[in-house]
C-alpha cells in the first residue's frame, strides 16, 4: 500500500536512515528544527538502508572515500531561523 512516510536525518556529514525498497522521496524540509525527508512507500516493500550527504553552503561535497552524484540534489533547508542552511544529496 502507498503511504507518505516522514523521516527525520540528523545532522552529520552522512546520514544513513532505512527506509521501504524504491521509496520516493518528495519533500526534504525543516519541521521543529529537525532535517525531514518525506517519501513516498510501499509499505509492503522491504526495509533498505538509504545514505544521504549533508552540506552546508560551501562545504566540500565529495571527499576521497565519498562518491556523491550532485544531479541527487534532494533539497535544501533552512534551520534555526536561516542561521544553518543545509543542502541534502543522496548517495548513489
Amino acid at each position: 500500500m502507498k503511504t507518505v512516510y516522514k523521516y527525520v536525518l540528523p545532522i552529520t556529514d552522512v546520514a544513513s536512515i532505512k527506509m521501504h525498497k524504491d521509496a520516493e522521496i518528495v519533500h526534504v524540509d525543516n519541521q521543529l528544527e529537525q532535517l525531514c525527508i518525506w517519501a513516498v512507500v510501499d509499505n509492503e516493500l522491504p526495509i533498505v538502508l538509504r545514505k544521504f550527504r549533508i552540506a552546508g553552503t560551501g562545504h566540500r561535497l565529495d571527499y576521497d572515500h565519498l562518491k556523491v552524484e550532485v544531479k541527487c540534489h534532494l533539497g535544501t533547508v533552512k534551520l534555526y531561523g536561516g542561521a544553518l542552511i543545509l543542502h541534502v544529496f543522496e548517495i548513489k
